[in-house]
């Protein structure tokens, strides 16, 4: 072999190695993820796992730091893995992410980091480990909420807060993944603008199921249903609920039908600091065919949390929380699950 050819073949090999490095698993941890706070998860179907990026650390009335990590939840085996691609979408909190079962791709939305209310928009493939930068958003919606709706294959966006306004936003957008295009959706009522909602998709009744959030003025308490195929707003009238109103997750339990709500926060904004007593520790059920909430008390639970993650893993029919902030104001990195059928809550014990 001429010398051309062999330094050739060895630069080739090298240059493939590190790629091949950069896109495999750093290490697998039978411990979880450092503390950290205004994460999101999702959960992948097809794999059985859960993804996580981003999120914050430190006290929230001082300073906090952003985190630009991707990790990866196996359900089965209960381990963490931090995976570390060539190119991510930076440090950020607050960021809206969902599953796309159709293409079997993970969307991520914005986020806030020292610019808030990001727009960019980006795809993460389980199967290469890769994230990909797509078509920016709408502007201005930090501290949105996102869901994917399956029947019509979009993701949608509501919510948010529009600094150069100085306003909440209530403005309604789809995502197409196969064509990468945002779309304004115009229903002819919607719900008063929020920050921070919190939203999930009933596919049974094929609605998203909206709650909370900070109103411009004041706190909105409120649950609203939306309809993708009329394009339709309808406000849910109610009495009773959770005591919480904003920085808690919903998700959609699709075994008992319910909407699960767990934690959250019911005090007034920071002036200039939090009221960390109004940190929730409450647990509540919706049902939507029968418009009512139903609070459950298990004898235990994860303690008062907000801005945690939470996601339905339907392979084992429970509630997987993790992280987010306790009463005094620092982040967790406990992972628990919630039994709806047996109404528990246990903290999972990681393998040694």
């Amino acid at each position: 072999m001429n010398l051309k050819r062999f330094v050739a073949r060895g630069i080739c090999l090298l240059l493939c190695l590190m790629l091949v490095a950069a896109i495999t698993p750093a290490k697998t941890y039978s411990e979880p993820p450092s503390p950290r706070a205004e994460l999101p998860l999702a959960y992948d179907s097809k794999t059985n796992q859960v993804l996580m990026y981003g999120g914050a650390f430190g006290d929230i009335s001082k300073k906090i730091r952003f985190i630009d990590q991707t990790w990866i939840y196996d359900v089965a085996e209960n381990t963490w893995t931090q995976v570390k691609p060539l190119v991510s979408p930076g440090p950020r909190d607050n960021v809206m992410l969902a599953y796309d079962s159709t293409s079997d791709v993970f969307v991520l939305f914005g986020g806030s980091s020292e610019t808030f209310g990001l727009q960019d928009t980006w795809i993460f493939d389980m199967k290469t480990l890769t994230w990909t930068q797509k078509e920016n958003g709408p502007p201005n919606h930090g501290g949105g909420s996102m869901v994917y709706d399956s029947k019509v294959d979009r993701m949608l966006l509501f919510g948010g807060f529009d600094f150069e306004k100085n306003e909440a936003t209530n403005d309604l957008w789809s995502y197409d993944y196969n064509t990468d295009t945002w779309t304004e959706l115009t229903p002819a009522i919607s719900p008063v603008g929020r920050n921070y909602p919190s939203m999930a998709y009933d596919s049974k009744a094929d609605k998203v199921i909206l709650y909370g959030g900070w109103g411009t003025v004041e706190p909105t308490k409120d649950l609203w249903v939306y309809d993708y195929n009329t394009n339709t707003w309808k406000q849910r009238e109610l009495t009773g609920g959770p005591s919480s109103w904003v920085f808690q997750n919903i998700s959609y339990d699709s075994i008992s039908d319910r909407i699960l709500l767990y934690g959250g926060y019911s005090g007034a904004p920071p002036a200039p600091f939090w009221d960390y007593s109004a940190i929730s520790s409450e647990t509540w059920a919706y049902d939507v065919s029968s418009n009512s909430w139903m609070q459950l008390t298990p004898a235990r639970n994860p303690g008062p949390i907000m801005n945690a993650g939470q996601v339905y893993l339907p392979s084992i029919d429970r509630l997987f929380l993790f992280g987010g902030r306790r009463a005094n104001g620092n982040c967790t990195n406990k992972s628990w699950l919630y039994d709806y059928s047996a109404n528990t809550w246990t903290q999972m014990t990681l393998e040694p």
